[in-house]
């Protein structure tokens, strides 16, 4: 196998996960109760931050190239959230 096809796997399996991911990111957002955190991770040689929002049901993983507000934002669970 090709990494030119698992490349292609790897595409097709995001954009079809991609209305999953927004439907954990709502929940999320609306979970009365939200734990948040941060580790750094190596990614190809690289230093990265894997961030993670997650209630008692579902976890969402994100890696991003920074900590802080910015990640955060990109991630799209905590701006929206009011819960604890």
């Amino acid at each position: 196998m090709s990494t030119g096809s698992i490349d292609n796997f790897n595409k097709e399996a995001y954009e079809k996960l991609a209305p999953f991911e927004d439907w954990v990111k709502q929940q999320l957002a609306k979970a009365p109760l939200l734990h948040a955190d941060e580790t750094g991770i190596n990614i190809g040689g690289h230093r990265k931050w894997l961030h993670v929002a997650c209630s008692p049901t579902l976890t969402l993983l994100m890696p991003h190239e920074k900590r802080g507000g910015e990640a955060i934002a990109a991630m799209g669970v905590l701006p929206e959230y009011t819960g604890t």
